[in-house]
């Protein structure tokens, strides 16, 4: 076989295989960090809820753990995070802190409301008085998006949830510094829509289909590259 490579296509080629073929890697590497957040979270879910820790759950593994709670909501602190529309519907989550009976605080994400229910007064059903017993998820990264804007807790604005900044805002003692997601099975048509194991467990995972596309994009580049060479006289096999 004689080849010999011209100047120009080598270099634009050879740095556009090396792109795409990162990208593809890449890909891979999100496809076992995504199943494996999908399988503890489907191993998490099928487990018994366990007392809330107490304190800080940074590094302690305790993301996605299975939790139960008995408290009653402070309804009149709750706060409304921006969310995707839901089935087109423009809508927010209802964070509503909850004072357990030990006297500690959780800051619990609720569920969805439609925008027409961003009113508490629309949905007088949602503020249960007295004790309450809930199962709910924890949640200990930082979901704030790289260009989502700050909250503005002095404008009561909030576009992501940060229990810690939260507590603070509202000057809740003995609050804890991790996230509550609030799990049920009920499937009543109940405000706010609290997350159902089946739509917990629903995460996109495209990753191997996008791993392909990049490596198939490479492949075809160095296919192109060498018909032109072909075509130019420059290989011969």
């Amino acid at each position: 076989m004689k080849f010999r490579p011209a100047l120009v296509p080598t270099l634009m080629s050879i740095p556009m295989v090396l792109v795409m073929l990162a990208l593809g890697t890449w890909q891979l590497q999100r496809l076992a960090w995504k199943t494996e957040i999908i399988d503890t979270l489907s191993a998490r879910l099928s487990e018994p809820a366990a007392p809330a820790p107490i304190g800080s759950v940074e590094g302690t593994g305790a993301e996605f753990l299975k939790v139960g709670i008995t408290g009653e909501w402070l309804h009149d602190q709750e706060m409304l995070i921006l969310s995707r529309p839901e089935k087109g519907t423009p809508g927010f989550h209802i964070v509503t802190p909850l004072e357990a009976q030990d006297g500690r605080v959780f800051i619990v994400n609720r569920g969805w409301v439609p925008d027409r229910n961003s009113d508490k007064r629309t949905r007088p059903d949602s503020l249960v008085a007295g004790p309450v017993e809930i199962e709910g998820m924890i949640r200990t990264m930082n979901r704030r998006g790289w260009f989502r804007p700050d909250n503005e807790p002095e404008r009561d604005l909030w576009l992501y949830e940060d229990p810690i900044q939260m507590a603070a805002h509202h000057e809740l003692e003995n609050a804890e510094p991790y996230l509550v997601v609030e799990i049920t099975s009920d499937n009543s048509p109940r405000l706010p829509v609290a997350a159902s194991p089946e739509k917990v467990l629903s995460i996109r995972n495209e990753h191997l289909s996008y791993a392909v596309t990049w490596f198939g994009m490479a492949i075809a580049l160095i296919v192109i590259y060498g018909m032109w060479h072909k075509q130019q006289g420059r290989l011969e096999l």
